[in-house]
């Protein structure tokens, strides 16, 4: 017994560190008894490398096995997503998905939910019911027959009748703003004069060879315009009607030196003639002549018609004075008038066909 286990302590199996482990464990311890001869140092190492070498070899595989599973893994979900695109995209998937959402809106509609039937009909069943009115009647129009060629030359005609006929009403409505126009801006006119009977004209004319602004008006005896009628602005007079006809009159300016107005100085009630000069009516100014005094006549006074004569009436304004002088004829003082009309560009007057020619 003693020898025994001697023999086993100092066994070259012990000395290697484990000669008889095996990958897997333990290898089966041998019987020193029944063996011819004991394994050496170089068996035990010869044996460990092996091992080694076994072990790695199956971590390797095991390794390479994790991997291949991760590839088959990848494409075959890769694979499915192709599938599954391929199965949304069809026609089947679509009527199936449909299927579905209306048997969704059936069964909450069943329900008797209030909040879901007013979410239905306000989100969904609306919606639908006007797509599909929309559709109808787009149909209806795509299944209309096309007009021939005479409904559409009848069309054609009818709609250049309708617009000459826009056209007319356009123009009647210019004339009939521009009469409003007029109207407004000769109202201060009438109503500062109640007594006036007014009728309200366009130029319509100039004669080039007119020296003094002459110019023709588009009212005449029809309407009730006489020789001699004032002609005046809402700025004031501008002259008289020297000649009539029928559909329009002329009219002389207090830019001639036909004109002979009675006026007078507002502020100081100086007393004088309107009339013109063709020293003056190139420049739109006309003059005071015969003024009883210079010395209290000033620059900037206001002159009015005096209404001496009955001719025209009193108090209408005429101009200011721009300057105090003496007339080269006569050698009297003479004021120089700027009109507050501008004479020679008058577009529209009115023309006082009567008036009280009270004193």
């Amino acid at each position: 017994m003693l020898l025994h286990s001697k023999q086993t302590s100092m066994s070259p199996a012990s000395i290697g560190g484990g000669c008889h482990t095996s990958v897997g464990g333990v290898l089966p311890p041998t019987d020193v008894r029944g063996s011819e001869s004991s394994p050496t140092f170089v068996d035990c190492v010869a044996r460990s490398n092996q091992a080694s070498l076994f072990n790695s070899s199956c971590r390797f595989s095991f390794a390479s096995m994790g991997s291949v599973m991760l590839f088959a893994v990848y494409f075959t979900f890769v694979g499915g997503v192709a599938v599954m695109k391929r199965i949304v995209k069809g026609k089947g998937f679509k009527v199936m998905i449909t299927l579905v959402v209306l048997f969704l809106i059936v069964a909450l509609v069943s329900s008797g939910n209030s909040y879901v039937n007013n979410f239905l009909t306000s989100y969904v069943l609306t919606p639908l019911q006007q797509l599909t009115t929309k559709g109808s009647d787009s149909a209806g129009k795509a299944m209309t027959p096309p007009k021939s060629r005479e409904e559409l030359e009848q069309e054609v005609d009818r709609l250049q009748e309708e617009n000459r006929r826009l056209q007319d009403m356009l123009v009647e409505y210019y004339d009939l703003k521009a009469e409003n126009e007029k109207l407004e801006k000769f109202y201060d006119i009438k109503k500062e004069n109640t007594d006036f009977s007014v009728v309200t004209a366009d130029v319509i004319g100039r004669d080039p060879n007119e020296n003094f602004y002459g110019f023709t008006l588009d009212r005449g005896s029809h309407d009730g315009v006489e020789l001699n009628d004032p002609v005046m602005t809402e700025n004031g007079l501008v002259g008289w009607v020297c000649e009539v006809a029928p559909r329009s009159c002329k009219v002389t300016t207090l830019l001639s030196p036909d004109a002979a107005v009675g006026a007078l100085v507002k502020r100081t009630g100086d007393s004088g003639i309107i009339t013109g000069s063709p020293a003056f009516s190139d420049d739109g100014i006309t003059r005071l002549i015969n003024v009883s005094t210079r010395d209290q006549v000033k620059v900037g006074d206001i002159v009015v018609t005096s209404g001496y004569g009955g001719v025209f009436p009193k108090n209408i304004k005429i101009g200011t004075v721009r300057e105090m002088t003496y007339d080269d004829y006569t050698g009297m003082p003479m004021a120089v008038i700027e009109p507050f009309e501008a004479l020679r560009t008058v577009s529209s007057a009115v023309i006082v066909v009567d008036f009280s020619r009270g004193t």
